[in-house]
């Protein structure tokens, strides 16, 4: 086994939800920056960065978003690199 399939993170996460790792990669940033705000994540996504998080029958975050504002979703993709 390789010792970069674990070098980081990013790279952990990667194993495990495979192609949407670009999406959770993304969240994991954006939470450190929520984190210090008064604002639950659900609506710090919908306010900051025109997305909501969409959630299946269990209640389980899925990895794909409800885009509500599309220009501020880019800058999100942007600044994090989702």
């Amino acid at each position: 086994m390789s010792h970069d399939l674990y070098r980081d993170r990013d790279a952990r996460l990667n194993t495990v939800v495979g192609d949407g790792a670009a999406y959770w990669t993304m969240l994991g940033r954006i939470c450190v920056d929520a984190k210090d705000s008064d604002t639950h994540m659900q609506d710090w996504c919908e306010q900051e960065y025109g997305f909501r998080m969409a959630y299946d029958n269990e209640g389980n975050i899925t990895s794909e978003p409800d885009i509500v504002d599309p220009q501020k979703y880019m800058l999100c993709v942007l600044k994090y690199g989702g």
